[in-house]
């Protein structure tokens, strides 16, 4: 059955904040999660230890979860070819696998335009770590695994100031966020500091997340909050996943939910052969 998926964007979006908010609503997707991680940490090359950990979380307001990637230090600059060697010699089901190499493609592309070079040539820094790899890869598992068919997501918060990265300071919005991010509507809540991260926007724009009204009724399912690591004053520094049914419209019979049913009966005076 398609899933309609909407992110209301409260204090943001980041790839943990994401894995959380939908591990909330459904936690009986984890092992698909943890099983695609796994592939990751015991392929070859691939790091010892590495894992997701989710966690209860509240504050002031919501109660949800929290993740963290427990992965090894490390100083990650990887091309797109090494990181599509790393996806592969991890044995990942095809369709989680395609979708991981998306995000990574769509990065990538970003990448070259901004440091006008060729895409082969780019060599990505935070989004090739290995907790990056992982929040793009889980993202990816639990897509699969819960139906997600489309998306919808709220108006986008800006944020302030730098964030730091291997290039040195940036401005905020990163350059790489506010290109995958084009055309989308923002809105500037007075809150500062990375409001989206890169690895946020490209799970956006794999979505093809649309800011328009739905489109016909749904019928309103499960929601998750998934929290941020950061401290926002005054705001939940949280994600919330809403999950939606298309209600199937029947010509002049109004609403009809998609629904499976049985009628047994017996049959007096008749013989099998009929």
């Amino acid at each position: 059955m398609a899933v309609h998926l909407h992110l209301d964007c409260v204090g943001g979006i980041s790839g943990d904040m994401f894995l959380a908010a939908l591990l909330d609503a459904h936690p009986e997707a984890r092992p698909a999660l943890d099983a695609a991680v796994a592939r990751l940490s015991g392929s070859e090359g691939g790091p010892d230890g590495l894992a997701i950990v989710a966690e209860p979380h509240a504050d002031h307001v919501f109660a949800g979860t929290q993740v963290t990637v427990r992965h090894p230090h490390e100083h990650a600059h990887r091309s797109l070819r090494q990181v599509f060697e790393r996806l592969a010699a991890a044995g990942l089901d095809a369709p989680v696998r395609e979708r991981a190499e998306n995000m990574f493609l769509r990065l990538a592309a970003c990448e070259a335009r901004i440091h006008g070079v060729s895409i082969d040539r780019v060599q990505m820094h935070e989004v090739s770590a290995w907790d990056s790899i992982a929040d793009i890869v889980g993202a990816a598992a639990l897509i699969e695994a819960l139906g997600i068919a489309s998306c919808t997501v709220s108006s986008i918060p800006f944020g302030a100031g730098r964030v730091r990265s291997a290039h040195g300071p940036l401005p905020v919005p990163a350059p790489a966020t506010s290109m995958l991010l084009d055309g989308y509507r923002v809105v500037d809540d007075g809150q500062p500091g990375e409001r989206v991260t890169p690895t946020g926007a490209v799970i956006l724009c794999h979505l093809e997340a649309s800011q328009q009204p739905l489109a016909g009724p749904h019928t309103l399912g499960r929601q998750g909050f998934g929290f941020g690591s950061r401290k926002l004053p005054g705001i939940s520094n949280v994600l919330r996943a809403l999950f939606l049914t298309p209600i199937i419209e029947t010509a002049g019979k109004g609403p009809l939910r998609e629904r499976i049913g049985e009628v047994a009966f017996e049959i007096d005076d008749q013989s099998g052969e009929e």
